[in-house]
């Protein structure tokens, strides 16, 4: 009817959240991984196995209850769930009522306008090569990329990941994106590969050192990002 607005909820507190939320993502259009030819992967200057959109989002606007007077807006679904799978997330809008009951806004700051080609990959430490199988270009015979990575996957041998302050769900949703048979460990001991962050990299933490010790291959992601660890799951993998 005229003058009627559709509002949903959905459990989440980031727009983040909810993309790996495989019941909810399609509200803001869910996602896929897609596997471009060579020269568009030369193009954006990306790996030819990438994350995008599926299909327009439900809404037009998402908002983040952050705190109970405190929201954070993005007024263009579309462009927010884009960017933020290019690992370039566009800063929401920031509403906040003070204790006056005004509402004080916080624009988002204009990002910054850089190439793909120019961005950072993962950083990686690998102290020993890990026996994968190089990935082999499935033909040209009509299959869609979901069913290329589902026979790929089928090719390639199992690796034991052990994720050390990186999301072992995320971890787990990048494999079946891929169709790649990486297993998420739960003792670094039954581990083929360690990943972990940069920040407890640095900080050389026990298991980080242990890992080292046992001559195991060591992966440090920038940022515990969809994008990140997807990057990380098919450079495992030689999918670039």
């Amino acid at each position: 009817e005229r003058g009627v607005q559709l509002i949903g909820t959905a459990h989440g507190q980031t727009l983040d959240n909810l993309l790996l939320n495989p019941t909810l993502s399609d509200l803001v259009g869910g996602i896929e991984a897609v596997t471009l030819s060579d020269e568009e992967a030369r193009r954006r200057g990306t790996q030819k196995t990438v994350l995008e959109r599926r299909a327009p989002p439900t809404f037009d606007v998402l908002i983040e209850i952050q705190h109970r007077e405190r929201f954070a807006i993005h007024t263009d679904i579309m462009s927010a769930v884009d960017s933020l799978l290019r690992d370039a997330a566009i800063p929401p809008e920031i509403r906040t009522r003070d204790e006056s009951g005004e509402i004080v806004i916080e624009k988002a700051p204009q990002p910054k306008v850089r190439s793909e080609a120019t961005k950072t990959p993962p950083l990686r430490t690998r102290r020993q090569p890990v026996s994968v199988p190089a990935a082999v270009s499935a033909p040209d015979n009509g299959s869609t990329p979901l069913m290329q990575s589902a026979q790929l996957g089928a090719r390639l041998q199992t690796i034991r990941v052990f994720a050390y302050g990186v999301a072992r769900n995320r971890l787990q949703q990048a494999a079946k994106r891929l169709g790649v048979p990486a297993v998420v460990v739960a003792d670094v001991s039954e581990a083929d590969v360690l990943v972990t962050l940069r920040t407890y990299y640095r900080n050389r933490e026990h298991t980080i050192i242990d890992a080292e010790s046992r001559g195991m291959p060591i992966y440090v992601l920038r940022a515990n990002s969809v994008s990140q660890v997807e990057q990380f799951m098919s450079d495992l993998y030689n999918l670039t």
